[in-house]
Protein backbone atom coordinates (compact mmCIF):
# COMPACT_ATOMS: atom_id res chain seq x y z
CA UNK A 1 0.00 0.00 0.00
CA UNK A 2 1.10 3.46 -0.58
CA UNK A 3 -0.12 6.96 -0.28
CA UNK A 4 -2.68 7.67 -3.64
CA UNK A 5 -3.20 10.92 -5.03
CA UNK A 6 -5.91 12.19 -2.50
CA UNK A 7 -3.67 11.45 0.65
CA UNK A 8 -5.44 7.94 1.15
CA UNK A 9 -3.77 4.99 0.91
CA UNK A 10 -4.22 2.47 -2.41
CA UNK A 11 -2.99 -0.89 -3.21
CA UNK A 12 -2.23 -1.84 -6.30
CA UNK A 13 -3.63 -4.95 -7.83
CA UNK A 14 -1.33 -5.12 -10.67
CA UNK A 15 2.32 -4.05 -10.72
CA UNK A 16 2.97 -0.58 -12.53
CA UNK A 17 3.03 -1.35 -16.01
CA UNK A 18 0.57 -3.65 -16.72
CA UNK A 19 2.81 -6.61 -15.91
CA UNK A 20 0.80 -9.73 -14.60
CA UNK A 21 2.27 -11.53 -11.50
CA UNK A 22 2.35 -14.73 -10.94
CA UNK A 23 -0.04 -14.73 -8.21
CA UNK A 24 -2.38 -13.32 -10.04
CA UNK A 25 -4.93 -15.11 -12.24
CA UNK A 26 -5.02 -13.89 -15.83
CA UNK A 27 -8.41 -12.99 -16.85
CA UNK A 28 -9.90 -13.94 -20.44
CA UNK A 29 -9.02 -10.44 -21.58
CA UNK A 30 -5.92 -10.39 -20.00
CA UNK A 31 -4.65 -13.68 -22.13
CA UNK A 32 -6.16 -12.45 -25.31
CA UNK A 33 -4.09 -9.17 -24.68
CA UNK A 34 -1.30 -11.36 -24.28
CA UNK A 35 -1.89 -13.06 -27.40
CA UNK A 36 -2.30 -9.81 -29.33
CA UNK A 37 1.15 -8.64 -27.72
CA UNK A 38 2.49 -11.78 -28.86
CA UNK A 39 1.14 -11.36 -32.19
CA UNK A 40 2.39 -8.24 -32.65
CA UNK A 41 5.92 -8.62 -31.43
CA UNK A 42 5.66 -11.54 -34.09
CA UNK A 43 4.59 -9.23 -36.95
CA UNK A 44 6.90 -6.36 -36.15
CA UNK A 45 9.91 -8.40 -35.73
CA UNK A 46 9.31 -9.97 -39.17
CA UNK A 47 8.64 -6.30 -40.69
CA UNK A 48 12.27 -5.39 -39.09
CA UNK A 49 14.32 -8.25 -40.40
CA UNK A 50 12.86 -7.71 -43.89
CA UNK A 51 13.93 -3.77 -43.58
CA UNK A 52 16.95 -3.97 -42.10
CA UNK A 53 18.64 -7.79 -42.87
CA UNK A 54 20.85 -6.06 -45.69
CA UNK A 55 22.45 -3.99 -42.74
CA UNK A 56 25.69 -5.87 -41.17
CA UNK A 57 25.07 -4.39 -37.63
CA UNK A 58 21.41 -5.42 -37.40
CA UNK A 59 21.16 -7.59 -34.78
CA UNK A 60 18.83 -9.29 -31.66
CA UNK A 61 19.76 -6.27 -29.84
CA UNK A 62 18.59 -3.82 -32.47
CA UNK A 63 15.61 -5.73 -32.41
CA UNK A 64 14.76 -5.87 -29.31
CA UNK A 65 16.06 -1.76 -28.78
CA UNK A 66 13.65 -0.83 -31.37
CA UNK A 67 10.67 -2.75 -29.85
CA UNK A 68 11.70 -0.91 -26.81
CA UNK A 69 11.45 -5.01 -25.15
CA UNK A 70 14.26 -6.91 -23.59
CA UNK A 71 16.07 -9.90 -25.55
CA UNK A 72 14.76 -12.37 -23.11
CA UNK A 73 11.22 -11.07 -23.68
CA UNK A 74 12.11 -11.76 -27.47
CA UNK A 75 12.95 -15.29 -26.99
CA UNK A 76 10.25 -15.48 -25.24
CA UNK A 77 7.55 -14.72 -27.14
CA UNK A 78 9.63 -16.71 -30.07
CA UNK A 79 9.95 -19.67 -28.38
CA UNK A 80 7.74 -21.69 -30.27
CA UNK A 81 9.43 -20.60 -33.57
CA UNK A 82 11.18 -23.58 -35.28
CA UNK A 83 14.00 -21.35 -35.73
CA UNK A 84 16.11 -18.61 -33.31
CA UNK A 85 15.82 -14.88 -34.20
CA UNK A 86 19.26 -14.75 -35.24
CA UNK A 87 18.56 -17.44 -37.24
CA UNK A 88 15.68 -15.98 -38.92
CA UNK A 89 18.42 -12.80 -39.87
CA UNK A 90 20.60 -15.28 -41.31
CA UNK A 91 18.44 -17.13 -43.19
CA UNK A 92 16.75 -13.92 -45.03
CA UNK A 93 19.91 -12.92 -45.55
CA UNK A 94 20.72 -16.27 -47.09
CA UNK A 95 17.49 -15.97 -49.34
CA UNK A 96 18.71 -12.90 -50.65
CA UNK A 97 22.59 -13.80 -51.45
CA UNK A 98 20.79 -16.63 -53.32
CA UNK A 99 18.62 -14.42 -55.36
CA UNK A 100 21.66 -11.83 -55.70
CA UNK A 101 24.09 -14.90 -56.98
CA UNK A 102 21.84 -16.37 -59.74
CA UNK A 103 20.53 -12.55 -60.99
CA UNK A 104 22.30 -10.56 -63.63
CA UNK A 105 25.24 -9.12 -63.24
CA UNK A 106 27.82 -11.76 -61.90
CA UNK A 107 28.72 -10.03 -58.99
CA UNK A 108 32.05 -10.68 -56.61
CA UNK A 109 31.09 -12.37 -53.41
CA UNK A 110 32.62 -9.79 -51.20
CA UNK A 111 29.60 -7.87 -52.95
CA UNK A 112 27.14 -9.98 -52.60
CA UNK A 113 28.34 -10.66 -48.47
CA UNK A 114 28.04 -7.32 -48.29
CA UNK A 115 24.52 -6.50 -49.91
CA UNK A 116 22.96 -9.26 -48.07
CA UNK A 117 24.23 -7.78 -44.75
CA UNK A 118 26.81 -10.62 -43.70
CA UNK A 119 29.91 -8.93 -41.92
CA UNK A 120 32.52 -11.32 -44.21
CA UNK A 121 32.43 -13.35 -47.35
CA UNK A 122 33.61 -15.83 -45.07
CA UNK A 123 30.64 -15.76 -42.85
CA UNK A 124 27.99 -15.80 -45.85
CA UNK A 125 30.26 -18.62 -47.32
CA UNK A 126 30.35 -20.92 -44.23
CA UNK A 127 26.50 -19.81 -43.83
CA UNK A 128 25.88 -21.04 -47.14
CA UNK A 129 27.19 -24.38 -47.10
CA UNK A 130 25.56 -24.92 -44.13
CA UNK A 131 22.49 -24.45 -45.57
CA UNK A 132 22.55 -25.13 -49.02
CA UNK A 133 25.14 -27.81 -49.09
CA UNK A 134 27.65 -26.53 -51.87
CA UNK A 135 29.54 -22.82 -51.69
CA UNK A 136 27.95 -19.48 -53.01
CA UNK A 137 30.79 -20.08 -56.06
CA UNK A 138 29.32 -24.16 -56.54
CA UNK A 139 25.50 -23.27 -56.64
CA UNK A 140 26.15 -20.05 -58.97
CA UNK A 141 27.51 -22.60 -61.60
CA UNK A 142 24.81 -25.31 -60.89
CA UNK A 143 22.19 -22.80 -61.33
CA UNK A 144 23.70 -21.38 -64.61
CA UNK A 145 24.19 -24.61 -66.23
CA UNK A 146 20.87 -25.80 -64.99
CA UNK A 147 19.28 -22.40 -66.60
CA UNK A 148 21.60 -23.08 -69.97
CA UNK A 149 19.92 -26.67 -70.01
CA UNK A 150 16.80 -25.19 -69.85
CA UNK A 151 17.13 -22.86 -72.92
Amino acid sequence: MGPGANGRDVQLTRPVGGAVSQREPLSRAGVSDLRTSERYLRAAVADLIERNFRDPDFSVEVIARQLHVSRRHLYRVLAGSPTSLAEMIAERRLEWARRLLTGPGNLKLEAIAHASGFASTATMRNRFRAKYGMTPDEYRRAAAATKAEAS
